[in-house]
């Protein structure tokens, strides 16, 4: 495996016109058009024509916008436009600075106006600024202490100059050793300070503000070997070999997708030589390759494997295939091999529809944007014809090798997180949860009544943690003013004493939602400023915000409110909120801003019991 972006598929023999056409399409259409763009294997040169057809076409992308800063002991020039490029593949429009070559504390001094203003500084270093020519005494724990220490006070100067977060990278070690199979053990070799070193990088992502780019872990995938490129280095300063910066700066962009909330949660699979072995149809389900002893039922083994551990870590798996759903559900049931079974899909569609059209379906079933989706289908039609009517789903590339495909689900970058918390490993439990009280309001005989007798208990939780975090920058739809905090910032909002944080967890009788809210309000004067309401979309029409409203208006009434005023910043997918303000009793003032009275404030009805 020389590239980790295999995955993707390589561009078409049009791409060089499509790419020429994108300054054509309207605005409505433009982000549409770039993901689809950025979803190829590209190469610099394709990557550096289409951000030049972007800037060309004067049209801005609506992503969510992302500033990054590269302070680097190599060679940055060839870095922005793949960075540009594969940052429209997770849906954020990167812009890309770098301080000049090899001055990174130089460039800390002069630069920090530039470093202030940014999103992201991404540090970038290799061996050659921790260990190069070191000598076996040089070598030792002192020495790592100290390069672990000039990093972290790199990473604190960054934040302190303003820079809302930091992106540390790891460091590929080099090839070969001093001390051949023991050099990994051995102090004072390379590959033993390196190793410990990457060690203490990893553990500066439990930091508010920092965020770790595995790029170690990326040059081991490719092959340290192909990484290293000592003419490409010694002629000019590159860090690796130029081939493979499509494939570093995926790394990279994935990351800050994530940082962004643009993270894709639903993997969407067909069945048929997809999940198993031959045509359930045909060859029935005895007659499918599934299991132990046969090594194409051992590869389709591992992907079942793979998907349930997406599925275990808060990816949502549905089910899109042209077939018989009875026998579909049996073999699920029945097959003694299946490790997938009905009650881990979120939706089964099997019949003979378009995929498209039942992909539509499953994303509206779910309440999810179809830039949430991940399709992954062995017939090259099915996945042109998903590519083409769909552009905002991510198709991946099948492998002609059946055992590369679990690798194929393992390596994507769509499904990157910068953290995994309890809601997170819960979430597909949560949607099943969901289709059962679709099922009890489908046989209510009013919405109160379903409302009633779903029993709601809201439990009160303001506690910042990371899902807090990922309510206020990962929510897009139910997100007032699509303000993004990054991890510094939220923990300033813990000490402050001019907010009120409201969040909490919700439960009922089909089982945890977890937390599901975050409010941020900012005090001034008598005025109470909205700035953050963001909720999961899976609890609306259950009364929520109506709660939520009333425990933060006793809570601005307890801190001298009077007024609480509220925005709503409109965006490419928060137009359900538009009327937020309005239904829940706020004047409108005219000036773009929302009025509520705290003292006229009358509590709203809900049908939710609230636990202090």
């Amino acid at each position: 495996m020389t590239s980790s972006l295999f995955w993707l598929p390589e561009p078409p023999k049009d791409y060089k016109a499509r790419i020429g056409a994108v300054g054509k399409a309207d605005a409505a259409s433009f982000d549409g058009a770039l993901t689809a763009l950025g979803q190829y294997r590209l190469s610099d040169r394709d990557a550096a024509r289409l951000c030049r057809a972007v800037a060309e076409s004067g049209i801005a992308p609506s992503f969510p916008a992302k500033s990054l800063f590269v302070l680097s002991d190599s060679t940055t020039d060839y870095l922005p436009h793949n960075l540009t490029a594969a940052g429209y593949r997770y849906g954020v429009a990167l812009d890309v600075a770098a301080a000049p070559f090899g001055q990174v504390q130089l460039a800390l001094a002069s630069s920090r106006t530039a470093i202030g203003s940014t999103d992201i500084v991404l540090v970038a270093l290799t061996h050659f600024s921790f260990a190069a020519d070191a000598s076996l005494a040089a070598l030792d724990d002192v020495a790592l202490a100290k390069a672990t220490e000039d990093l972290s006070s790199l990473v604190d100067d960054c934040l302190a100059a303003g820079a809302k977060s930091v992106m540390v990278q790891t460091v590929p070690l080099p090839v070969g050793g001093r001390f051949g199979s023991i050099d990994r053990r051995t102090p004072g070799s390379e590959r033993w300070f390196l190793n410990r070193l990457n060690e203490n990088i990893l553990e500066l992502a439990g930091r508010p503000g920092v965020m770790v780019a595995d790029i170690d872990a990326l040059a081991s995938e490719i092959g340290l070997g192909n990484w290293h490129d000592a003419r490409g280095r010694g002629l000019a300063k590159l860090p690796f070999d130029s081939r493979y910066l499509p494939d570093y700066a995926d790394r990279i962009a994935r990351l800050v997708g994530a940082s962004a909330g643009r993270s894709r949660k639903l993997l969407v699979l067909d069945l048929d030589n997809t999940i198993w072995g031959g045509v359930i149809g045909d060859d029935g389900i005895d007659g499918i390759r599934l299991g132990p002893d046969d090594a194409l039922g051992e590869a389709y083994l591992a992907v079942q494997r793979a998907a349930l551990a997406l599925r275990d870590r808060g990816v949502v798996l549905a089910v899109c295939s042209k077939n018989d759903a009875a026998t579909v559900r049996e073999a699920f049931d029945t097959h003694p091999y299946m490790v997938l079974k009905q009650d881990h899909f979120v939706e089964i569609r099997a019949n003979w529809d378009d995929k498209a059209e039942n992909i539509v379906h499953i994303c509206e079933a779910l309440n999810f944007g179809l830039d949430a989706a991940v399709f992954l289908d062995d017939n090259p039609a099915e996945r042109e014809r998903v590519r083409e009517s769909l552009p905002g789903v991510a198709v991946l590339e099948f492998p002609a090798e059946p055992a590369v495909i679990a690798d194929t689900l393992r390596c994507c970058g769509y499904f990157e997180t910068t953290s995994v918390t309890r809601e997170d490993k819960e979430r597909a439990g949560m949607y099943a949860a969901d289709a059962e009280r679709a099922q009890a309001l489908s046989v209510s005989r009013s919405a109160d009544d379903f409302l009633r007798g779903l029993g709601m208990a809201f439990q009160i939780d303001d506690v910042l943690d990371d899902r807090f975090a990922q309510l206020l920058n990962k929510t897009n739809q139910f997100n007032l003013t699509l303000k993004r905090l990054a991890a510094g910032e939220i923990d300033d909002l813990q000490r402050s004493a001019d907010t009120i944080v409201v969040g909490g967890k919700l439960r009922d009788k089909f089982g945890e939602q977890g937390k599901i809210t975050a409010v941020v309000a900012r005090i001034e004067g008598d005025l109470g400023h909205i700035e953050n309401w963001t909720m999961s979309c899976r609890v609306l029409g259950r009364g929520v915000e109506r709660a939520v409203l009333n425990v933060l208006v006793d809570r601005a009434r307890d801190r001298g409110v009077r007024t609480l005023v509220g925005r709503y910043v409109p965006g490419p997918r928060n137009a359900l909120v538009e009327d937020h303000y309005r239904n829940l009793g706020f004047q409108d003032a005219g000036d773009g801003t929302w009025h509520l009275s705290v003292e006229a404030f009358t509590p709203l009805e809900h049908f939710i019991d609230m636990v202090r």
